[in-house]
């Protein structure tokens, strides 16, 4: 819950790091009718995850602002090729 928008200084700095998980723009706020984003999933590394799903709640009960549901799968780690690779037992 960053309370923030995708231009920030704040978010610009996450992103030399870590992913969003939503490419483009999730309207969140106003909670009645959202026009801009300003919650954000973010994930590192990005290599490790796979986003399956990610939008936006369609709940203005609970908050000033609506929530982001995403759901992630984490990779397994990429493999080091050793150094005796491919050389005969």
């Amino acid at each position: 819950d960053l309370n923030d928008t995708p231009d920030s200084r704040t978010l610009k700095t996450l992103a030399e790091q870590w992913q969003p998980a939503n490419p483009q723009p999730l309207a969140t706020v106003p909670v009645d009718r959202p026009t801009r984003q300003i919650d954000f999933v973010l994930v590192w590394p990005g290599t490790r995850w796979n986003v399956v799903e990610v939008r936006v709640l369609d709940e203005a009960v609970a908050s000033d602002h609506r929530a982001i549901l995403a759901v992630l799968e984490l990779l397994p780690p990429e493999k080091e090729e050793s150094s005796d690779a491919g050389t005969p037992d």
